[in-house]
């Protein structure tokens, strides 16, 4: 068992410290690791607004149900639907605003940074005296 787990730690060693071989310039730096984090934040910028488009929906199908209801068995049914999707906005908003939040308060750059002011290619900028 000592053999194993030496080998484990002489070969796994490496890859801990971040010294293995460059395996890629996917997520813009040769550390793999951190390609990985890349592609994950890329995928979780993604699916974030299409939960919260679910959630909403959603929410806004308990509110029809409620309308259309005709008794008070199914009013509380769509109670029900409309405060478990309310929870649900919640969450996804006030998590995704921590994030936020601890991206400025480390000053990590968000991967939602707004884009740079648009120009004309080869000129110096705006120049209003013309």
């Amino acid at each position: 068992m000592r053999k194993i787990i030496g080998l484990v730690g002489v070969y796994g060693l490496p890859m801990i410290a971040l010294a293995q071989i460059n395996l890629g310039n996917i997520g813009g730096s040769g550390n793999p690791i951190l390609s990985i984090i890349h592609k994950v934040g890329d995928i979780l910028n993604a699916v974030v607004p299409i939960v919260i488009t679910l959630a909403l929906i959603y929410f806004i199908w308990g509110v029809a149900k409620y309308v259309t209801a005709n008794s008070d068995e199914a009013k509380q049914e769509a109670r029900d639907v409309m405060v478990y999707g309310a929870i649900g906005l919640f969450f996804i908003v006030s998590i995704w605003g921590i994030v936020a939040l601890l991206q400025q308060f480390t000053g990590a750059q968000g991967l939602n940074a707004p884009p740079g002011m648009p120009g004309i290619p080869g000129s110096s900028g705006f120049n209003p005296q013309i």
